[in-house]
């Protein structure tokens, strides 16, 4: 072999390598976020949990928005919001519980143009690479994500059951032209069916736990009403037990 050839397969020896490793790091990855959503006992750990992959793919922002409160024709009212902020591996967490839900924005996302667009790109997923010259972003929303920094965003539905349950979104102070497609492919697009599953485990659960309060509610009320012969105490006693 001349001194180029061996150079030449030095060098693709070198590419091989490190695609073995980036493989070997992305696999370690999602398997870590995975079995980390899949043991969540909170809304907290499953928000903390994707913001790793959100990082990892250079979104260092995340937003997991779910709806709690809707009205009689299934339409959400009320929601709370997760956000956390990776910076060089630290993570702030925001709560905000009983925010009202932009039903514009709902519109817009569901919209026959977005759902058109997703379909020729991602499926599912959002994705604005740079809201600068984004034109398919409502003014307002795009206003404020500016104005707060962010230049890109990846935005997709929870849905479980076929049932909404909410949105997961991941945020950039930086255009992501350069993102890779297989991140969003791979990573984003796996992570949205785990942390919907995870979100979905935890709704179940509170309503398990909500049942079960009613029922012992209801067996005390029932204990007392048959060993209390005064209709004011016992209905005293039952407004004290409900509430």
């Amino acid at each position: 072999q001349t001194v180029a050839d061996q150079l030449a397969n030095a060098i693709q020896n070198a590419r091989l390598f490190e695609q073995l490793n980036t493989s070997l790091t992305e696999s370690k990855m999602q398997t870590e976020v995975s079995m980390a959503i899949n043991e969540a006992q909170s809304v907290e750990a499953i928000v903390r949990a994707a913001s790793q992959i959100g990082e990892f793919i250079g979104m260092e922002g995340v937003s997991l928005r779910y709806f709690t409160h809707w009205d009689a024709d299934g339409v959400p009212l009320l929601q709370d919001v997760f956000g956390v902020i990776r910076h060089n591996g630290d993570a702030e967490l925001r709560h905000q519980r009983d925010t009202g839900v932009d039903h514009e924005l709902l519109r817009w996302f569901f919209s026959d143009a977005q759902q058109a667009r997703r379909a020729q790109t991602s499926g599912a997923l959002s994705v604005f690479k740079d809201l600068a010259s984004e034109v398919d972003v409502p003014e307002t929303l795009r206003q404020n994500l500016l104005a707060q920094g962010y230049q890109s965003l990846i935005m997709a539905p929870l849905q479980a059951r076929n049932r909404l349950l909410g949105f997961l979104t991941f945020y950039s102070q930086n255009p992501v032209d350069d993102l890779p497609a297989r991140y969003i492919q791979v990573f984003v697009r796996t992570l949205i069916d785990e942390v919907a599953s995870g979100l979905d485990r935890f709704i179940l659960l509170q309503e398990s736990e909500r049942r079960a309060e009613r029922m012992e509610t209801a067996f005390e009320i029932s204990r007392q009403a048959a060993s209390m012969l005064d209709e004011e105490t016992l209905l005293a006693q039952a407004a004290e037990l409900i509430r």
